[in-house]
């Protein structure tokens, strides 16, 4: 193609953009693209920034290191090191490996005088010590913190040994045509020496390297162990308000003298992080609009059941991030670009970082509960927690946030009026505004509803949330503003942490929520489908003049009992996150708790009377015994039904053997616990047994029946003649066991009335477990007919009574039998067979109630008791009016003599 030819194609082009530019014009296209080029852009600008992030954060070590990988050499480039340049390497490792022992001879030397000193001082501390430790501490985290090289240094011995590899190599047979171009055999020999002279050397420094950290690591528990039980400032007085006016003197002169700002001390990366930061803070903040009507336009579709799905909810949470980042990373941004060449920039970086973390976590509290957002539409909360939370928010970060940085501020500054004016009063204010939050929000889930009544752990919750704050602020007044700082803050992050996993919890609560919604549609519809396709079959069946077929009911698992199941899982492993997020943030506080160790309470003599041997009960040792009592308690309680939860709910097992694995269960924790909390407390089981000797002795009689009933409640459990569920009758006492304890069961009889048992009573008396193998048990109705009877029709009518009744059962097959001749009746027992004992009472009543309407029917008289009275003279008056004699089958009589006679079956009665 010619320059014309491509000129008349780029112009034919060009008018072409043109028209297209015109025609959308006109048609009104452009607002509309103008709309999509945020979301058009979002993506790849972020792409964008995630790939020259590496190139942004990398050094300049490892863009040298991919030049030398990218030659296509096979060789190492430290291979073709001189032996020079060896020598010199080696001069430096040494050079750094002195300089490391001597630091860390002189850090040894001081942890060791310090650590005399405040053995020596005991209580006698003096108020400048708390400072003179905390400047020893921010030294000390400084040296630490410059003296991370040792992932580098573990990078140089790696590549000494490639080398000694690739040097060795060199030493083997090569070719003719390599051997001009490698250098002489003496030379690899002195360098291979030289290498491992090297590698020496920097095994060496590491093993230093590893000491020092220890060392150090160990010098830090000790200030931290002592910082927090020591004053680091003045106790609050009208002093105080004197000072705050010399700390803003200071500070505004400070910001006015300081540069903060310098873009030419900023390295590449800083500035490359600077403005990666400015360009997502721009496409947040132009996104805002459309993440809040994101939310808007989901809102309604939630719990609809044709639209709701759990990608609903994955969306808003994006949408909700998105509306909770944007100040933050403006905050953060601005953090990167302040100086850090002073103490003072250097803090106000600090600050405003802290601060970025700070808006993010109450941003995020507040979009969560924001009109249409997921606490309201997704979650289901109380609306007047989320109006409190909405109205507490925005007042919370008008006074956190400026009271972070000016405590950082505060900290940095050599004079300890400032932190102790400055400093103390900006925590107050937060601690103030902490507790008030803590109570416009709590107290609304003491309020009970229809719908959300209150939780039982709020009445212990509320009143410590707000009391924490108050009294962390009050430690500060005390002086103690290092350890209230300490405590606050990691309380803080708690909080954080907590909410954290109560938004991942609801998360999942959503899903299982969506998911139970999917199942129960899914199953009303193959329900509805399979009731259509019934009646047709039904339909058609009856068309066709056949029998109409059965329905096959399918057993399905309860959608309830998966919902609980599902519930009470996510809780226990919500649970079992928040533990372990909650030790792994105050682990960095525990050791101040050693410091409880050096306070003694009571010694425990030993059993040999040797005071060497005495145990010693400290403040530290009691305050781990209370946890344990307290852990052990929680666990008690709430572990079991965990376990049964999670594990034995979906094992197959005969009824009651989950209740007495997790009875069992909790009677070793109890034991456990106890055992070790007794330990802690000096009460060994070696010092124990004579006392618990003299103590059985003393008390076996009066302990006797506790004991055995302990030991029975054990066998019970174990040999299980009777279980939770099951009908027993002991003595005269018939009902189902409810629960089985240590000391006794308590079985609920047919009144409903729980009956207290003693365990002793089910293993040495009579037992009948109505249920134990088998529940099917026999029914037998007696019925008495008159001898004029038949014998043969009364039992046809009693078999086809007893065939006719629902409740018996066919497999044992019911009978009926002729037992005995009575004197006034013939005696028959219907012999029945029911699936439970609930089935006895009335069945005998239905039985009864059938037998007697079909005997009258078939004429069948039902005979009754009768006595017979031998009269042996009636006045002469009264002789006229006895009347002829009836007996039992009805016919009348007279005596020879006119006397009266009445029959009984058992006796006669002469008069």
């Amino acid at each position: 193609m010619n320059t014309s030819e491509a000129r008349s194609t780029k112009t034919s082009f060009c008018s072409r953009g043109c028209r297209m530019i015109e025609r959308k014009r006109a048609t009104g296209g452009s607002p509309h693209t103008l709309q999509q080029l945020p979301h058009l852009f979002t993506p790849l600008l972020l792409v964008l920034l995630v790939l020259l992030a590496p190139f942004f954060a990398a050094p300049v070590a490892a863009q040298s290191n991919e030049k030398s990988l990218s030659t296509g050499e096979d060789k190492p480039v430290v291979a073709d090191t001189s032996i020079s340049q060896l020598k010199a390497s080696i001069e430096s490792v040494k050079q750094r490996r002195e300089t490391l022992s001597r630091n860390y001879e002189k850090l040894a030397d001081d942890y060791e005088s310090l650590k005399s000193h405040l053995d020596a001082l005991h209580d006698d501390v003096p108020p400048e010590l708390g400072e003179l430790l905390r400047h020893r501490r921010d030294r000390l985290t400084e040296i630490i913190g410059d003296n991370q090289f040792n992932p580098s240094l573990n990078r140089e011995i790696t590549q000494a040994r490639l080398t000694l590899l690739e040097l060795e190599d060199m030493t083997g047979p090569v070719q003719v045509e390599e051997k001009a171009n490698e250098p002489s055999e003496a030379v690899i020999k002195q360098k291979i020496a030289l290498v491992e002279e090297q590698i020496k050397e920097l095994e060496a420094l590491r093993k230093v390297f590893n000491e020092a950290t220890a060392k150090s690591q160990q010098y830090l528990e000790l200030l931290d162990e002592h910082l927090f039980w020591l004053p680091n400032v003045k106790p609050f007085s009208w002093d105080t308000f004197t000072e705050l006016a010399d700390a803003w003197v200071w500070l505004l002169k400070k910001v006015s003298t300081t540069r903060l700002i310098d873009p030419s001390t900023l390295s590449f990366t800083e500035k490359a992080k600077a403005i990666g930061g400015t360009v997502i803070v721009i496409l947040l903040f132009s996104l805002r609009r459309r993440w809040k009507r994101v939310l808007k336009v989901l809102a309604p579709r939630i719990g609809n059941v044709g639209n709701d799905n759990f990608g609903l909810t994955l969306r808003a949470l994006l949408a909700t991030l998105g509306l909770s980042l944007s100040w933050a990373l403006l905050v953060a941004a601005l953090s990167i670009v302040i100086n850090d060449d002073t103490a003072f920039t250097k803090a106000l970086s600090l600050g405003t970082r802290q601060a970025a973390y700070v808006i993010f976590l109450l941003s995020l509290l507040s979009n969560i509960c924001r009109p249409n957002g997921l606490g309201e539409v997704h979650f289901r909360w109380r609306p007047e927690t989320l109006q409190a939370v909405r109205i507490g928010v925005p007042l919370l970060l008008i006074v956190l946030v400026p009271a972070t940085v000016l405590t950082a501020l505060a900290e940095s500054a050599v004079a300890e009026n400032y932190r102790g004016s400055l400093g103390r009063i900006a925590f107050i204010m937060a601690s103030i505004q902490l507790a008030y939050f803590a109570h416009i929000v709590l107290r609304t889930k003491r309020k009970a509803t229809d719908q959300h009544p209150p939780p039982k752990w709020i009445k212990v919750v509320h009143p410590a949330a707000v009391t924490l704050p108050i009294l962390i602020l009050a430690l500060s007044l005390a002086g103690y503003h290092y350890s209230a700082l300490t405590l606050e803050g990691t309380l803080f992050i708690s909080v954080c942490w907590i909410l954290l996993v109560v938004l991942v919890y609801y998360i999942a609560l959503r899903a299982v929520a969506v998911n139970e919604r999917r199942m129960t549609l899914a199953r009303l519809r193959a329900e509805r489908a399979a009731a259509k396709a019934q009646d047709e079959s039904r339909e058609a069946a009856e068309n066709a003049g056949e029998g109409v077929p059965e329905s096959l009911d399918i057993p399905q698992m309860d959608l309830d009992d998966i919902s609980d199941q599902a519930h009470a899982l996510l809780g226990m492993l919500a649970l079992f996150a928040a533990v372990i997020g909650l030790w792994m943030l105050w682990s960095n506080v525990f050791p101040a708790f050693n410091a409880l160790e050096d306070i003694t309470l009571w010694t425990v003599a030993a059993v040999d009377g040797n005071p060497d041997n005495a145990t010693v009960i400290t403040m530290q040792g009691v305050a781990f015994a209370l946890g344990i009592a307290f852990a052990t308690f929680f666990a008690a309680r709430n572990l079991p039904g965990m376990l049964e939860v999670a594990f034995l709910s979906r094992i197959e097992m005969s009824p009651g053997t989950g209740y007495a694995i997790t009875t069992i269960c909790r009677y070793i924790i109890v034991m456990v616990g106890v055992t070790v909390a007794l330990g802690l407390l000096g009460a060994e089981w070696s010092k124990l047994q004579w006392l618990v000797a003299a103590l059985g002795v003393g008390l076996g009689f009066g302990l006797q029946e506790i004991v055995a009933n302990f030991i029975s409640g054990i066998m019970i459990l174990f040999e299980r003649p009777i279980r939770v569920g099951d009908t027993v009758t002991v003595g005269d006492q018939t009902g189902t066991v409810s629960r089985i304890r240590i000391r006794a069961t308590t079985i609920t009889g047919w009144d409903r009335k729980e009956q207290i048992i003693p365990n002793k009573t089910f293993v040495t008396e009579q037992l009948t477990n109505w249920t134990l193998s088998d529940p099917i048990t026999r029914v037998i109705v007696k019925v008495g007919v008159a001898y004029a009877s038949d014998i043969d029709q009364v039992q046809q009518i009693l078999e086809e009574v007893v065939l006719a009744n629902e409740r018996v059962i066919n497999d044992p097959p019911p009978a009926v039998f002729c037992v005995s001749f009575n004197s006034s009746n013939i005696q028959f027992e219907v012999r029945a067979f029911v699936k439970s004992m609930m089935d006895i009472l009335p069945l005998t009543h239905e039985l009864h109630s059938s037998t007697h309407q079909a005997l009258n029917a078939a004429g069948v008289a039902i005979a009754y008791p009768q006595l017979d009275m031998h009269v042996r003279s009636i006045p002469e008056d009264l002789k006229g009016l006895t009347g002829p004699k009836v007996d039992g089958n009805g016919n009348k009589d007279n005596d020879s003599d006119g006397s009266a006679t009445t029959k009984d079956n058992r006796k006669d009665e002469d008069v």
